[in-house]
């Protein structure tokens, strides 16, 4: 009997990333009334890959998602998309 060993603790992407997001940030405000909607969030998602984004109302996750693509500007931090800066609607 022969048994296939797949190690998937080595498997290394050489592809660049399709998404990639670093310490973004989404504030609404002005501070003393600054809103802090999306805080540090870091990910990245290679081609291929299916990705599902789960959180209760009003965590951020359609602000996130709008920043993703370019309806909403980031705060601080970068969207990357296959490796170059998104820069609105694409």
């Amino acid at each position: 009997m022969a048994i296939n060993n797949i190690n998937t603790t080595n498997n290394v992407r050489a592809t660049t990333p399709l998404l990639e997001l670093k310490h973004v940030s989404r504030l609404y405000g002005k501070t003393p009334k600054q809103f802090t909607a999306v805080q540090d969030v870091n990910l990245v998602i290679h081609p291929g890959e299916f990705v599902c984004l789960l959180g209760p109302s009003g965590c951020g996750k359609s602000t996130l998602l709008r920043m993703i693509t370019g309806l909403n500007p980031v705060s601080a931090g970068e969207v990357l998309y296959k490796g170059q800066p998104q820069q609105g609607v694409g």
